[in-house]
């Protein structure tokens, strides 16, 4: 439950602990809203936060190889993305029934749309 208490200004409404922070809303006549939550990272977090933002695609997206570096995949080859590693590779369950993980860095591919 969240509590709220009106100064005549703002209103302050308490956010869950899961989302660690405070919500502030103006209620002047601009109707701005400020945010400020919080929230600690361990290390292997981020980590696995940079992979996913250097990797280029979200988890359940699927995608069709442009290039092949492994010697089981062939290029048009088509997956769906099940895991991104921290290292960076992104782990695809491919259409041919097998799962592998391929490197972004070394192996293109496109995200298909759905």
């Amino acid at each position: 439950m969240s509590r709220r208490r009106d100064n005549g200004f703002a209103t302050s409404v308490a956010v869950p602990p899961l989302l660690g922070g405070l919500v502030l809303t103006d209620r002047g006549r601009t109707g701005r809203r400020i945010f400020r939550i919080s929230v600690s990272m361990d290390a292997s977090g981020a980590r696995l936060l940079a992979a996913r933002i250097a990797a280029g695609v979200r988890v359940g997206s699927r995608i069709e190889l442009l290039s092949a570096a492994n010697a089981d995949l062939r290029v048009g080859d088509v997956g769906v993305v099940c895991g991104i590693e921290s290292g960076g590779d992104v782990v695809v369950e491919w259409e041919r029934g097998f799962n592998s993980s391929i490197n972004p860095r070394n192996t293109s591919f496109r995200a298909l749309a759905t």
